[in-house]
Order: structure tokens, then C-alpha cells, then sequence
């Protein structure tokens, strides 16, 4: 019978790790990576949500995101000047119906 020892611990992110990550990210071109990781940064929003986001609850002009999270319960999220620049610079090539998801 194996017995657990240690306990995972959380990692700490920086904001400096933060920034560098998205710096790399803009350099390599991946708008849509960069989009992704700004909002998780800046927004705090769970995987699940920003997978299933869609453009009609999103209000780059109010700046603010309309998040269908656990329990279809709906809640607003307000997102920085970074985390709306990237959204619209991603905007501006993407070409689906979800922001986040390719189309294929």
C-alpha cells in the first residue's frame, strides 16, 4: 500500500513570470495565445468559461465579459486595458462564431 508523504503545494506566478510569458507569447506571432493568456492574467476567469466564450457575451467598449460559469449562473467580469487590446488584436484575424476556439 503506497502512502502519500508530501502534499502538492500551488505554485507562485509572479507578475514578472506573467509578463515574460505574455512578451514571448506576442513575439511568437500567436495572437490567439496571447488573447488567451491575457484574459486568464488579467481576468481571473475559469479554463472552462473562456473555452465556452462567446462574442455576444463579450463588451470590449463597456469592458466587460458576461462569464456563463458553474451552475449557469451568470456573473460580469471587468477586464483591464491589456487584457481588451488583446482581445481586439486577436479579433481582427480570428474567423469563428466562439472568440476562443479555431475555426477548422
Amino acid at each position: 500500500m503506497k502512502i502519500q508523504l508530501q502534499y502538492a503545494s500551488p505554485s507562485t506566478v509572479t507578475k514578472k513570470d506573467v509578463g515574460a510569458f505574455r512578451q514571448r507569447l506576442l513575439e511568437s506571432g500567436s495572437k490567439r495565445d496571447y488573447a488567451i493568456v491575457t484574459l486568464f492574467a488579467y481576468s481571473g476567469i475559469r479554463r472552462s468559461e473562456c473555452a465556452d466564450l462567446k462574442m455576444n457575451q463579450v463588451d470590449l467598449t463597456a469592458r466587460e465579459i458576461r462569464v456563463i460559469g458553474k451552475g449557469d449562473k451568470q456573473r460580469l467580469v471587468y477586464i483591464n486595458d491589456k487584457t481588451v487590446y488583446a482581445l481586439r488584436e486577436y479579433l481582427k484575424e480570428r474567423n469563428s462564431v466562439s472568440l476562443i476556439h479555431q475555426a477548422h
